[in-house]
């Protein structure tokens, strides 16, 4: 059975340096290029090399400078006291959750310094003013509005375009049934904007901000899972998953991670590092990132007929590297011969594809969305469900070739 070298072996669960650059990599970052058909990600190239670092790594260091979860904030008291504090950062949906943060919930805290930081709180000391700025007013938002007989989208790439275009919507209600916000890779400004024009649960955000499975004591990032009567009514849910991608080369999956620095959300790659199959092309290596989709309906009175406004937030998408297997295949049969090709576009990235599928609802899915809004968020649902196939098709590859090598004597 084919095992890594030491120089290729993570060790263990606690060596965090698969999630990380390394050392000696910061000051000149990997250049990002795409491979296979995946268009590059503008944000891989954004920011200073040291805003790229992965917190929980070694080289983010200890991330309790920040303050554990039993003192206060050090970044509150910093931006606070201090000339960081500017005019921006006093925002009303941000003072809400402040105050909430005080006052029963003391989980938002976390969401607050996010805020204030402008993405994951332990990046705060690698990030510069620029960086700040240009995580804070990041946006990349379509708005699509469905209605009986022709939808309309909004593409929104910039904070001014989405402040100006919200009043417009209020006063042109009338024939539109629904609309959805589909918003990839969370900001400071778009939580600030969405969340004070819609009245946002501010749990909605906090709960799809980070990636972590466990927590040690002193946590300050802690989510403490809710009781199910409290699920029963909140009007948001998040559902998490795992993307799978090959990596033809070391250098190739270090890229990928050095494009996930670059995120605001915090989302990173592990992979199988301690064995590796003799069956694989020497030097290529799978990599899986934990992701996550979360969705919001703006709750209604029972009876009330008015336009149905939800927020689905989507991860970004790494352009390095190909997805697993060439990824999961569309979700309605094949084509007829006589029809031809669909003329289908290529699945760049996750984002792109809900777009894609939703733009495509019926007209009989449209109308069944006053009666049931989460009718919205079935043709993600069906990303996430394909996507965990392909995980477990993967689990069961490796299982089968390593029981394949235990019990071959001549691939041992």
């Amino acid at each position: 059975m084919a095992t890594r070298g030491n120089n290729r072996r993570l060790g263990g669960p606690h060596n965090y340096t698969d999630y990380s650059v390394r050392h000696e990599d910061i000051n000149n970052p990997p250049r990002v290029q795409a491979t296979g058909n995946a268009r590059p990600n503008p944000r891989s190239s954004v920011g200073s090399p040291q805003s790229m670092i992965l917190p929980h790594t070694h080289e983010a260091g200890d991330p309790y400078y920040i303050g554990d979860v039993y003192e206060d904030s050090n970044i509150r008291l910093e931006f606070s006291t201090t000339s960081r504090s500017e005019a921006t950062f006093v925002t009303p949906y941000l003072n809400h959750v402040d105050q909430l943060t005080d006052n029963g919930w003391p989980q938002l805290r976390y969401l607050a310094d996010w805020m204030r930081v402008t993405t994951a709180p332990p990046k705060w000391r690698f990030l510069g003013k620029k960086d700040m700025h240009e995580r804070a007013t990041r946006a990349n938002i379509i708005l699509l509005e469905f209605r009986a007989e022709v939808n309309t989208r909004h593409d929104i790439t910039t904070i001014e375009h989405l402040r100006l275009l919200l009043p417009q919507l209020s006063a042109d209600s009338n024939d539109v049934i629904a609309r959805l916000f589909i918003v990839e890779d969370l900001s400071r400004d778009v939580i600030e904007t969405l969340g004070s024009h819609l009245d946002v649960d501010p749990m909605f955000f906090r709960g799809y901000i980070s990636d972590y499975n466990w927590y040690n004591t002193r946590d300050p990032w802690i989510e403490l899972p809710p009781m199910d009567i409290v699920l029963r009514h909140q009007s948001f849910f998040h559902v998490r998953y795992a993307h799978v991608r090959y990596f033809r080369s070391w250098s190739s999956y270090e890229r990928a991670r050095f494009e996930t620095g670059g995120f605001n959300v915090l989302r990173r790659f592990n992979h199988d590092g301690s064995w590796i199959s003799g069956f694989d092309d020497p030097g290529s290596i799978a990599g899986m990132v934990r992701s996550q989709m979360s969705f919001w309906v703006q709750p209604h009175q029972p009876g009330d007929a008015g336009t149905v406004s939800g927020i689905l937030l989507v991860d970004p998408s790494v352009s390095e590297g190909f997805p697993l297997w060439g990824g999961y295949n569309d979700f309605c049969p094949c084509p007829s011969i006589a029809d031809g090709a669909s003329g289908r576009p290529p699945k760049a990235s996750t984002f792109e594809n809900v777009v894609y599928l939703l733009e495509r609802l019926s007209t009989e899915e449209i109308q069944s969305l006053v009666k049931d809004p989460r009718r919205l968020f079935q043709e993600p649902l069906c990303i996430i469900c394909s996507e965990w196939l392909t995980l477990i098709r993967y689990a069961n590859t490796r299982l089968s070739q390593l029981e394949w090598e235990i019990e071959d004597p001549y691939l041992r």
